[in-house]
Order: C-alpha cells, then structure tokens, then sequence
C-alpha cells in the first residue's frame, strides 16, 4: 500500500466546511511479503483428517520498521460415520495495526507509530449431525479464543500513550458456543417446499487486560447472547399462476453495553442539544489554536487537553477531570481569550457544556434487548414460460422492531421502549 497524500476537512451540512488540513496522515509505504504451505493426511480414508497449514508473513512498514510472523493451523476431523463428524481446530489470525492508526497526524486522532501487530489464537470443537434423508441437519461449536494486542481507541488513554489514543490491549480471551439447525422438506419433485434455519451464539469474555470493558466482564457493542430464526412455506405452487410463499424471521440480541466503562465517560445534557454549528466551530477553534497560537506551551496543552474527547455524531463523551485539570483548563481558557477573543469564546461555549455545573455524570450507557420480527410474502411468476428460471417476484414485508433502547447510569435508571412498524413492497426480476 502505498499513500501520496491526505486531507481532513471539518464541517456540517454537508455542504458547510468549517476547517480543512492537508497531509493529516504521513506518507509512505506498507510492503508484505506472504507464504503459504498447506498439508493434508488421511489417517483413515474418509474417516480420520489432518489438514495443517502454515502462513508466513513479513511486512516492512512505513518507518522501516519490520516484522516477521508465523501463522499456523491445524484440524483433526474424524467421521464415524455418513451422518456424524468431528473436528478439533487450532488456527493462528495475524492482523498488522491500520496504517492509518499508525500513522495519523490529526491533533484528535493522532497515530500510534509503536503499535504492535494484532494475533488470535482460536481453539474450537464442533460436532455435526447430517440426515438428508430428514431434512435435518444440526452443528454446534464450542470456541475460544485468546487474542493479544488488540487495538483500542480510547481518547483517555492519550497521556499514557505518547499522545495516541489507540494502543494495544494485552490479553482479551472470549469462549462460548454456537448452535446452527436447519430444517427443509421437499415435494416430489426435489423443489423446496417448506424451510427452518436457526443459529444462536453465547459469548463470554474470561480475560480482560488493559481493555475496555464493564465490570461484569462484558464487552462494549457485542450482545453475549444472539438469535436467529428464520422460516418459510409454499402454499401455492401453481403451474401458470407461480409460487405462493409466506415467510418470517425473529431476531433476538441481550442488552449490550455502547460505552466501555475504562472511558469513564460523562454524557452531558447540553451537549446533546448544543446547536450544530456552535458545536462544530468550537471544535474548529479548538484545531486552529492548536496549530496557531503563540505560546508553544498553550499549544501543546490545548493538544493534550482535546485529546480527551471522543465527538461523534453532535455527541461528546469525555473522562472527568481531576481538580488539577480544571484549574489549568481554566486558566488556558484565559489566556487564549486574551489573544484569540473570538476562538476563546467559542472553547468557553464547549467547556461550560461539558465541564460546568450543568454537565451531568453516567457511568456508561446501554442498548437495552432488541427483539425484530418480520413477516413476508412472495408471489413469483414466471414471465418468459418457455425459458427456464425467469420470474417476475412481488414482495411485501411488514417490519417489527422492538427493544430498551438507551440505558444512561445515572441519568436515567431504566430503559427507555421503542418500538417501530414498517411496510415495504418490491418488485424484482430473478434470472
């Protein structure tokens, strides 16, 4: 990979910019070199397996810096008989860090140049059950896995990271099982006629270094328990008239904690309804007085201090401060307003949002359980008889979706219900 150049632009609207910097992500180049070898042994034909591979990978990234990695894997699989397998699995994943998470310039996403590669290593053992004859067939797995230097963003991490918010986390160990069934009946000519798929996933995090995570060891933005369910039937099947098909589907996730509480975050009230342009011309002015002021000094610590916010879709998350912190933001404030009157005001308008009285505390924030449905109907209508496999397919779909939407700590104890209902039709053309 190779980058040539780089621009950020700030602004609202989509049509309004507010700030814009060239060359925001250093130029260079990523080089990988990789090599694969693959082996496969059969201890007993068509009943025990070995499949092994070995990858290796050598990259030099754009400061020069070089690595070399051995990814291996291996399966064992037996099958004791056409409708009963096993398998016993290792795998080693290997993932370099982003090049742009390495090599950022932005005063608010500054990179992290010294950021390690990312590895898994995956463990699982499965069983499946297969009659064709029944239409049946049924997998489960149980995994886990252990994944080292994982990269996180997190804005208070700045200071203990050389100015970068994304470091490598240590040791992030993940188990649980996963269930696929499927169930299908044909009519006397082969053709599906009646369907029933389900999957379902527990997840549990057992080791949590230097990761952001709540206090009962779940991991921010990934429900520990999903289910799937899907199913469908042919009540007409006539030979001008096409195919009559009813369908549905269920979706069901646990709450799922958004905000990892090593952030420690504050969700402010004003900060919500802040106006839009006073929101981004803040944080413009906080860029230009990064860049621009006199004072060295002032720079480097409005640098430092900004770090500590997380904006994203008119939305600010940021750590409390410590008492030390507030005073030497508030005389920062000064001093800027006595040179820069027109961008201290507008860094005053952000810092009384978020640091003054009227900002409120919580200690992290949830999407409550979410249960989807969906129900549809196809009728499909072949257009062309005398060609094979041309239908013209009308769709109407009604849409459900229930859940507890936003849980904030201590600004609201109890989920707030949403619930929406949509209809959707559509025509299409299958070839």
């Amino acid at each position: 990979m190779i980058l040539t150049d780089s621009r950020f632009q700030l602004g609202y609207n989509y049509d309004k910019i507010q700030y814009s910097q060239n060359h925001i992500i250093e130029k260079g180049r990523d080089f990988t070199v990789s090599g694969i070898a693959q082996i496969k042994h059969y201890f007993i034909p068509n009943k025990l397996v070995l499949n092994g591979g070995l990858r290796f990978d050598h990259k030099q990234r754009f400061d020069d810096e070089k690595t070399n990695t051995f990814s291996p894997r291996a399966a064992l699989v037996y099958m004791p008989s056409k409708n009963w397998s096993t398998r016993l699995s290792y795998s080693r994943a290997y993932v370099d860090a982003p090049y742009i998470y390495r090599a950022s310039n932005m005063v608010f996403f500054s990179g992290g140049k010294n950021m390690q590669s990312q590895t898994m290593d995956a463990f699982s053992l499965s069983g499946a059950w297969d009659r064709k004859d029944l239409g049946l067939r049924m997998e489960l797995n149980a995994f886990y896995n252990m994944s080292l230097h994982q990269v996180v963003y997190s804005p208070t991490e700045t200071f203990a990271n050389g100015g970068s918010p994304f470091y490598n986390a240590d040791h992030v160990d993940v188990g649980g099982l996963e269930f696929v069934g499927e169930w299908k009946r044909t009519d006397r000519n082969g053709a599906l006629g009646t369907y029933v798929n389900l999957n379902a996933t527990y997840q549990h995090a057992f080791r949590l270094e230097h990761y952001g995570s709540t206090e009962n060891m779940r991991i921010g933005n990934i429900p520990e328990f999903l289910l799937n369910l899907t199913a469908g039937v042919r009540v007409v099947n006539a030979k001008r008239g096409g195919e009559l098909w009813l369908r549905g589907n269920m979706h069901f996730e646990t709450a799922t904690p958004l905000v990892q509480n090593r952030l420690s975050s504050l969700v402010p009230k004003n900060m919500l309804s802040m106006n839009q342009t006073d929101l981004v011309d803040a944080f413009k002015s906080i860029q230009y007085v990064a860049d621009n002021f006199p004072d060295e000094n002032v720079r480097q610590t409005v640098a430092k201090i900004y770090n500590k916010f997380y904006y994203m879709d008119a939305a600010t998350l940021v750590r409390p401060l410590s008492p030390e912190e507030k005073a030497e933001l508030r005389q920062l404030e000064n001093a800027i307003t006595s040179v820069m009157p027109e961008e201290g005001k507008r860094i005053t308008y952000l810092i009384e949002a978020v640091y003054g009285d009227r900002a409120s505390e919580a200690s992290f924030y949830e999407n409550g359980p979410q249960v989807m449905l969906n129900l549809g109907a196809d009728w499909r209508i072949k257009y062309q008889p005398n060609k094979n496999n041309r239908w013209l397919t009308l769709s109407l779909d009604v849409y459900n979706a229930t859940n507890g939407n936003y849980k904030y700590g201590s600004l609201l104890n109890s989920y707030i219900p949403a619930q929406s209902l949509s209809v959707v039709g559509k025509v299409g053309i299958e070839f």
